[in-house]
């Protein structure tokens, strides 16, 4: 990448940080998100970027605040903390109910809409949702993770004009204007994370246990612990963690259908091990 190439990128970055300090400094360790961006040629229209922000990455064919925004608010919020909470949910759950049923009286779903080519019908369908339920975008329907990064990016982004529903400003202006100080339970998660992959099984399943002790919502420990006592034959428990984690992940949330599969693929295995 050449000289000028980088500054630009820095530039950026710098703009970035000034409209939302938080984002860069939040995560799931105790170190800031790592955010790094390279030049891509013969994409598209003559080039594009390859944006890797921790282990997010995706290509986009330009400098966009909130495609930017909305992957940093993915890998900020990278265990659910704030979309899977209690306030959260209760503005936006029932919004994402109603633009779900909206859609579908369009023979739509989020996913299909959010892919309609840009038009009359994409726009009619955009502004019938951001009308009726004060969502900014219909891909906001499609879970609770992707509602929040889009309500943030789309409220960030100096292109886009949206100003998130009453009662959710003070939810979100901490989240994304002040620093975070690194939370304990999450950094002891991480490090269970680096005991598994280095085979330190019992070091794993111990620290996993201080994590659910810390935090008894933390379904992703569950799982991890689910699959150690799966690894030691100890179906029982096993199905006990994966049990516990489906449960405690909303339905609305992007990994309920992973954890659902899981834990009925589990028990079918159990099962015929008996």
């Amino acid at each position: 990448m050449d000289t000028r190439a980088t500054q630009s990128i820095l530039e950026f970055f710098h703009k970035i940080n000034k409209l939302a300090p938080g984002l860069l400094s939040r995560g799931a360790s105790d170190e800031t998100i790592a955010v790094y961006l390279a030049d891509l040629p013969n994409y598209a229209k003559g080039g594009t970027q390859i944006i890797a922000i921790d282990e997010i990455m995706f290509a986009h064919p330009d400098y966009s605040y909130r495609v930017l925004f909305h992957e940093m608010v993915h890998a900020a919020d990278s265990y659910d903390r704030l979309s899977n909470s209690e306030a959260f949910r209760k503005i936006f759950e029932p919004k994402i109910w109603q633009a779900i049923a909206l859609l579908e009286s369009e023979g739509l779903t989020p996913s299909t809409a959010a892919a309609l080519p840009l038009g009359d019908r994409r726009k009619q369908i955009e502004d019938k949702v951001r009308v009726e339920t004060g969502l900014p975008s219909v891909y906001a329907a499609h879970s609770l993770g992707e509602c929040l990064a889009e309500v943030i990016s789309h409220w960030l982004a100096p292109e886009y004009d949206y100003t998130p529903p009453l009662g959710t400003i003070a939810l979100l202006s901490s989240f994304v204007s002040e620093p975070a100080l690194p939370n304990l339970v999450d950094v002891r998660f991480r490090q269970a994370e680096a005991m598994l992959r280095a085979r330190e099984f019992k070091k794993a399943l111990g620290q996993l246990s201080t994590v659910i002790g810390d935090d008894s919502k933390f379904y992703q420990a569950y799982s991890m612990r689910g699959y150690l006592h799966l690894n030691m034959k100890r179906y029982e428990r096993a199905l006990q963690d994966l049990k516990q984690a489906r449960d405690l992940v909303p339905q609305l949330n992007n990994d309920y259908g992973f954890y659902d599969r899981e834990w009925k693929r589990v028990s079918k295995l159990v099962a015929e091990q008996e």
